[in-house]
Parts: structure tokens; C-alpha cells; sequence
């Protein structure tokens, strides 16, 4: 049954088509934008997904979550390539990435968090004037580890911005959430790698002063200058401090594994307390709701059940940000 279920979705994902597109990112660089559209119906919704730090592309990549409702025509769902990153194939098992991606190393080592904040809004403006599906049920935002970071950066500028677009987003979607600074979360990771390669945190920081690419890209699938960048910016508590304050109307909804080895549980249950508080005393808060899973880094079932559930209740209700 399970091989003939798995065969059944792979069908219904291949019967869809996908619009491709090159979008700028930083001095003359471009990431790879798709637009996954389901067969002969014209979705109300979008759903904008960011897959996490590392190396994978997700020009075929369709979340398991989301596979009910985009095949049956729901929603659209838009992905990005990272600069310098490209498929190795044509096609891959249904709700997964392609890890083996081809990798144009002299552009990739360039990739910050800024850098793909700037290939997703302009993956977003390509998407939502293509004319293939409308937003009358809304956008949602996904993201999963640095993704759910991407997401709430692309939101809280367009938010302050006033741009239109962050009005049609009725939530945003977050697994595996970076809260802490960058500083704190990879001396967590370290400490954890230092168990299993004595040394290795002495290993990176030197390479660091070094600007070591090739170090990186061994552990952590990325550039010395993504973690440069990262070191100098803000926690994403305080992003999402900034975000209250601002008054952002949609829900955000994080699902996170109580076992997640490279981003503490802890301080997401640290920072729903603290807005919870703040809800209390009559301040400005985040709609935020918080979901934890017996699970690592990357989701179990049934959390991707509940995102897909989620999204569900969201689209056949009348209020507008899913509160």
C-alpha cells in the first residue's frame, strides 16, 4: 500500500507543470526561482517555501506537507534555487530535495542570509505577476532552519516598507527556527560537534580569522562569508520583538523537534513565554502559537501533518490572518 500511495503522489506532482526564472540577487548574482503550478485549475493561494541553510536544490521539491492541497488545485508553490546552485536531475522522490545539486563553487561561496532575502523577494514579485493563480485566499510564507529566518526578514522589510504584498500574508510557517543570535547557535552546534571530532570548534574559529572557504564548506555547506554575515546580525528575537511592535497582523506558527541537536528547543519555549507575557500585560505581541514534536531537526509526520492542516483551516476560514 505504501509503494502504491508513494507512486500515486509521485503522479500527481509529475502531472503539474513548473515555471522557471532567473531572479537577481547582490552585484549581478541570480538564484533560480520556481513557480510549481498543480494541472488545469488556477490555485487561489501561494505558498512561498524556503528550504534551510546547506547544499540541496528544490527546483523539483514539493514539501509533503503541501502535496494534498496543491494536488488538489489549492495552491501554488513557489521555491528558490540559492545562487550558484542548480538540479542534478530531473526529477526526485516525491517531498524531498535534491541533495546531490550541482554546485558553481565560485559563485556559491558568496551566499549569505542578505543575499537569499534578496533572491526571495525578487522570487516573489516574478511569481505573483505571472498571472497563473490569484491571492484571494492569501500568501503563506514556509520555512524550515535558516529558511524560517529568510521568511520573517523578507516579511518584516516589506511590512515596514509598507509594501502591498505583506498585506496578503496570512501567516507565516516556521520548523526548525533559528531564535537565538548566530554567536550562540553555533556554539551550541560546536559543542555538540566536539564530542564526536575533539577540536573542531578551535578548527572553525581559525578558519574564520583565516577565511577558510574550503573549512566551511566541509561543515557546513557554505562559505566563510555566510558565517561572517551572520555573526553581525541581529537575534531573530529581536527580529520578531521588532515585528510586535510593528503590529504584523498574520499568525506565526513554529514547529519544533524537543530533540533538535543544531537549534535549541528551549529557546522558542523561552520566547513564546516571554510574548505570552507580553499578551498578558496588554502589550504588543506577535499571533503566535508554537508546536513541539518528539522529533530532530527536521520535523516528524505529524508535524508536517499539522502544518498541512494548518494551511487547510486557514484557507476555508473567513478571518484574514488565521488568528
Amino acid at each position: 500500500m505504501r509503494i502504491i500511495l508513494l507512486v500515486f503522489l509521485m503522479s500527481q506532482v509529475l502531472s503539474a507543470s513548473t515555471l522557471k526564472q532567473s531572479v537577481s540577487g547582490f552585484s549581478g548574482r541570480t538564484c533560480t526561482a520556481y513557480l510549481h503550478l498543480p494541472k488545469n485549475t488556477t490555485p487561489s493561494a501561494l505558498v512561498y517555501y524556503e528550504w534551510g541553510s546547506g547544499i540541496a536544490s528544490v527546483a523539483h521539491y514539493i514539501p509533503v506537507e503541501l502535496i494534498d492541497l496543491f494536488s488538489a488545485g489549492k495552491i501554488a508553490v513557489l521555491t528558490a534555487d540559492k545562487i550558484g546552485l542548480s538540479p542534478a536531475t530531473q526529477s526526485v522522490p516525491v517531498g524531498e530535495v535534491d541533495t546531490e545539486a550541482v554546485v558553481d563553487r565560485q559563485v556559491y561561496i558568496h551566499i549569505t542570509t542578505a543575499e537569499r532575502v534578496e533572491c526571495g523577494k525578487n522570487a516573489l514579485i516574478w511569481a505573483l505577476q505571472s498571472g497563473r493563480f490569484t491571492t484571494d485566499q492569501g500568501i503563506f510564507f514556509q520555512g524550515h532552519s535558516e529558511g524560517a529566518q529568510v521568511i520573517a526578514l523578507i516579511y518584516q522589510d516589506w511590512l515596514s516598507s509598507a509594501n502591498p504584498i505583506a498585506k496578503s500574508v496570512r501567516a507565516l510557517l516556521s520548523s526548525g527556527s533559528v531564535i537565538d543570535d548566530w554567536k550562540y547557535i553555533l556554539d551550541y552546534q560546536l559543542a555538540e560537534d566536539e564530542k564526536k571530532e575533539p577540536g573542531i570548534t578551535q578548527k572553525i574559529w581559525d578558519a574564520l580569522a583565516q577565511k577558510d572557504d574550503e573549512t566551511f564548506m566541509n561543515w557546513g555547506g557554505t562559505g566563510y562569508r555566510w558565517i561572517e554575515a551572520a555573526l553581525k546580525t541581529p537575534s531573530m528575537s529581536t527580529v520578531y520583538d521588532n515585528l510586535a511592535l510593528a503590529e504584523a497582523p498574520a499568525s506565526f506558527q513554529f514547529f519544533h523537534g524537543l530533540q533538535d541537536p543544531l537549534i535549541r528547543a528551549s529557546a522558542l519555549q523561552d520566547y513564546e513565554a516571554k510574548n505570552l507575557e507580553k499578551i498578558r500585560l496588554k502589550e504588543k505581541a506577535l499571533s503566535l502559537h508554537a508546536h513541539y514534536y518528539q522529533c530532530g531537526h527536521s520535523l516528524n509526520s505529524a508535524g508536517q501533518q499539522d502544518i498541512g492542516n494548518f494551511i487547510k483551516a486557514c484557507l476555508n476560514s473567513t478571518r484574514p490572518y488565521c488568528w
